[in-house]
């Protein structure tokens, strides 16, 4: 993980981000033409494992890290043979608390495998998907919006009837999104992955 390598110029502007490897790790930095303006700037913190914890971005001008915003990321320590993340802590402008979002693993298989299970925000359940095998995604559910819930189909004792959601060759060609929105489709041009949707 890091920052990006490059950015185009964008309407007609020529100011460019500096190539990664001309800057500190851990930092991207836009300037103008001339090289001799910070315009803007994103800046990350590591742990010991190399995995971002913080990531900083200013729009006007260069990071300060005692008072730019940012995104906080955690992560499991170590102890019990993983790092995988746990939580994001967004920033928060005015009152109120920042809003943390954590990452649940809360199955025998997800906690296994290090597969989220769900994602929440204090006791509020935002998300929380269904596998089959390691990681086909087969439903996601969405209490928060009650009655919305994304499928591609469930499990069968026939095969021909078993998660139609999926082709032979697991391509997603049919979805629905609950609440009487009925189903989308696609189709594709060949065995590729061209789909054509409707």
């Amino acid at each position: 993980m890091g920052p990006p390598r490059s950015h185009p110029c964008f309407f007609g502007q020529c100011d460019r981000i500096l190539p990664a490897r001309s800057q500190p790790r851990g930092r991207a930095t836009s300037k103008n033409a001339a090289g001799s303006t910070t315009l803007n700037e994103i800046a990350w913190d590591y742990n010991g494992f190399n995995q971002p914890v913080s990531e900083y971005q200013e729009h006007s001008g260069a990071v300060n890290r005692t008072i730019s915003l940012k995104v906080d990321h955690t992560y499991a320590n170590g102890s019990a043979t993983t790092i995988r993340p746990t939580g994001i802590k967004y920033p928060q402008v005015g009152p109120g608390s920042a809003p943390v979002i954590e990452w649940l693993y809360s199955s025998t298989m997800a906690d296994a495998i290090s597969r989220v299970l769900a994602i929440r925000q204090g006791t509020e359940i935002l998300a929380d998907w269904r596998y089959v095998g390691l990681g086909m995604m087969v439903g996601q559910t969405l209490p928060a919006a009650v009655g919305t819930a994304l499928s591609y189909g469930t499990s069968s004792t026939t095969a021909a009837n078993a998660y139609t959601g999926y082709d032979r060759f697991v391509r997603i060609v049919r979805w629905n999104y609950g609440l009487s929105l009925g189903d989308g489709r696609a189709r594709y041009v060949d065995a590729a992955v061209t789909p054509l949707i409707r």
